[in-house]
């Protein structure tokens, strides 16, 4: 590994870049094989259920409350380099006990070996993020965030496509011909995969450039240092803002391929067919986002974000439960909408935590925001999985007093969950515009210049995509305007009435008692 140079040249800091989205393609391949619809048929094939598969989608963002005590570290370590490929190479051999146990261990001692790697790799690649997110802050200039991270990002997702289409076919080929001893063997052959993506990944990122820290992080006491971030009144509010948004989207999102796959009955390869065309959105999307974000800032993006995903949500209340072409067409869109906010907010939470965080205090900064991360989106998946086994055989049903009653809609466990994080994530848009970002553009300007890119460079099938998918963005974004303007006036109508009430009642009480009759 090269030693780190305190002067990268220009022609080093663009080799690097690219061999930043080279070592991330491999690790995004990693992780896909290790979550989404690939981890909910490994645990529900091992007979496990929402609430174990909750857990092991949590693992890894629990594992971000090693961020704090992963500070000190940081500041007495600041080859973050080789913090980086250190641990993250722990992590990603950990699978490969995933793999051991399902070949060689008996049934009743697999779930605990599982678990154990499971925590291992989340633990491990924690401690990698800490120092890769600080290392990438001082690499990626300032005025280029938005454009590199969203290139790198929707390449990334680009290449985890095959990954993720070949793994659903090779898991369904192999149990349709082997039953479950076979799908053992898959499972255990998938793991190992993924755990030689993730060593590709890690001998790249060993040749990338370093440089030492530009600040030295002990300039400024270690306890101080923790405590900064939350004694900054903007940096609090987007702590405040990041933690619902990600706690409402780890509650539900991760359930939408176990709704689909459980509750509808869709097939593996219907489900991962369908993810795929959220990986053909997010591509087209992040890269898009990418471009405006640098010229409008981070935070209209999220503005945008919010009523997306609440629509995305709350559409999955009209699903019918027969199978039909207009459940197929509802579900298609949806994974269109949730693909596209999370590819928003994704980039942009991140690039803002980046902007926000600049000094000797960057690595506290950034760790606090990873470990709200970690509260909001360990505790969601967990406490989501456990509501749907709580709400097990919920079916609620709504239609019209006329006659017998007619029926319209038949709203059940997972939708019901999808609904209430809808309404917080609405909620928590007035904690969003109170964050103040340099630089930011108003909404309706990010929604013509979406219009525009969406136009612009783009090859005809995927311009007429982009364009269709920002008309209903647009839609959206014009619904909730609405919708918000209705609900002031209405909460301004409610407090003139009871401000006209008690103007009245005080003066009655001006006016004193009243006097005897007949006086």
């Amino acid at each position: 590994m090269p030693a780190p140079d305190p002067s990268i040249t220009p022609a080093q800091l663009e080799r690097g870049l690219k061999l930043g989205v080279v070592e991330g393609a491999f690790a995004f391949a990693t992780f896909t094989l290790t979550s989404g619809a690939v981890l909910a048929a490994f645990v529900y094939s091992s007979g496990m259920g929402a609430f174990q598969y909750g857990l092991f989608t949590a693992l890894p963002f629990l594992a971000q409350l090693l961020q704090i005590p992963n500070v000190a570290l940081l500041r007495r370590w600041h080859d973050r380099r080789r913090m980086t490929v250190l641990f993250a190479s722990a992590g990603r051999l950990s699978l490969l006990g995933v793999t051991a146990a399902l070949l060689f261990l008996p049934s009743e001692a697999r779930a605990f070996a599982v678990l154990v790697s499971f925590v291992s790799w989340s633990a491990f690649s924690a401690l990698a993020g800490g120092a890769w997110l600080w290392w990438m802050r001082d690499l990626v200039p300032a005025d280029r965030l938005g454009r590199y991270f969203g290139s790198r990002g929707s390449a990334l997702v680009a290449v985890s496509a095959p990954v993720l289409f070949g793994a659903g076919f090779f898991l369904d080929w192999v149990r349709s011909g082997g039953g479950e001893e076979a799908s053992r063997f898959a499972f255990a052959a998938l793991f190992a995969t993924a755990a030689a993506f993730g060593m590709v990944s890690s001998a790249i990122l060993a040749q990338m450039p370093h440089a030492p820290p530009a600040e030295d992080p002990r300039q400024v006491p270690l306890r101080r240092s923790l405590s900064l971030p939350f004694k900054d009144l903007n940096y609090r509010r987007m702590l405040g803002w990041l933690s619902v948004w990600w706690f409402a989207t780890t509650f539900t999102v991760p359930f939408f391929p176990v709704f689909l796959l459980v509750d509808l009955g869709m097939p593996v390869s219907f489900v991962t067919l369908l993810l795929l065309v959220g990986i053909g959105s997010t591509v087209v999307f992040l890269r898009l986002w990418g471009r405006l974000s640098d010229r409008f800032g981070n935070k209209p993006i999220l503005a945008v974000s919010v009523p997306v995903l609440s629509a995305a949500l709350l559409l999955s209340l009209l699903l019918p439960t027969a199978p039909g072409l207009l459940r197929v067409a509802l579900i298609v869109v949806i994974q269109v909408l949730l693909a596209l906010a999370a590819a928003g907010a994704d980039l942009t939470a991140w690039n803002l935590a980046f902007k926000l965080s600049r000094g000797p205090d960057a690595p506290s900064f950034l760790a606090a925001v990873s470990f709200v991360r970690a509260l909001a989106t360990g505790l969601g998946p967990i406490l989501g999985g456990a509501a749907a086994v709580f709400l097990r055989g919920t079916s609620i049903q709504l239609g019209l007093p006329v006659g017998g009653g007619v029926p319209l809609l038949e709203i059940t466990r997972f939708p019901l969950l999808f609904a209430g994080a809808a309404a917080a994530i609405l909620v928590s848009a007035a904690l969003l515009s109170r964050v103040k970002e340099e630089g930011e553009a108003p909404r309706s300007a990010l929604l013509d210049a979406l219009r525009l890119e969406a136009d612009d460079g783009l090859m005809p099938g995927v311009r007429h995509f982009a364009a269709a998918t920002t008309v209903t963005v647009q839609f959206i974004v014009d619904v909730q305007e609405k919708a918000s303007s209705s609900l002031d006036s209405g909460i301004e109508a409610i407090k003139g009435a009871i401000e006209s009430v008690s103007g009245a009642e005080d003066d009655d009480d001006d006016a004193g008692p009243p006097g005897p009759r007949g006086s």
